[in-house]
């Protein structure tokens, strides 16, 4: 039986889920677009929810140098890489569903549509929501809502220089591994659908037994607590 993979995707593990609903939620943005969500280029400290909406602004535009100044150093780097490492497998994804769908119709390969990873970030999710903020003295508890899903998840902020960074989950080398030969997996495939010898079966086939084992692996290391003063 041919299984939708892209809900098996989590990259996002390093927030805590909040299993209290929408109904706890307090301060929001009100769900505007990430995209619009675009503030004046004014120097100066920015509140919490300014710098959620300077992250994902960003975001949507794949504007990853400008997004770094938002993220605090530590994490700068690995976060950028695994945020152009998805939005590859993205554009893959789009490929390969446009070939399947000019060869064998529409819903050809659906069940191997990847498209969810990219609402699977937590805040860097394409589709993101402010949806309350707990400040202390150095740090801040942030919890948002990716695309129209539950659980939310607990995200976490630090004041560094008198400005709130974002402090983005951990990325570990195996999950960047794994996303560039998921890349090369799809790519291959939506090469191969060029070939007319290559059928529908052939398509399930290679999805199946070439990007599953690497979709199962692509996983972020899972931390279930809340944010805490000890980061």
């Amino acid at each position: 039986m041919r299984r939708n993979l892209g809900i098996l995707i989590v990259l996002a593990a390093g927030c805590r889920q909040d299993s209290s609903g929408l109904s706890a939620a307090g301060v929001s943005l009100g769900g505007e677009p990430a995209a619009a969500m675009v503030l004046p280029g004014a120097t100066g400290s920015r509140t919490v929810p300014e710098v959620v909406a300077q992250i994902q602004h960003c975001r949507a535009r794949r504007h990853y140098a400008d997004l770094e100044r938002w993220l605090i150093p530590a994490r700068r780097s690995t976060t950028t890489i695994l945020l152009r490492a998805v939005d590859r497998l993205m554009d893959a994804n789009r490929r390969v569903q446009r070939a399947a769908a000019a060869r064998f119709g529409p819903d050809a390969a659906s069940p191997w549509d990847l498209s969810e990873v990219r609402d699977n970030l937590g805040l860097l999710s394409e589709r993101s929501r402010l949806v309350r903020w707990n400040e202390h003295d150095t740090w801040a508890e942030v919890v948002i809502q990716e695309a129209d899903r539950l659980p939310l998840r607990y995200e976490r902020f630090e004041r560094q220089d008198g400005q709130w960074l974002y402090a983005a989950p951990r990325v570990e080398p195996p999950l960047i591994k794994a996303l560039e030969k998921l890349i090369l997996v799809v790519d291959s495939i939506s090469d191969r659908l060029s070939d007319p010898a290559f059928g529908v079966d052939d398509m399930d086939r290679a999805f199946r037994h070439r990007a599953g084992p690497l979709i199962f692996s692509v996983s972020a290391r899972d931390a279930n607590d809340r944010p805490d003063p000890g980061g």
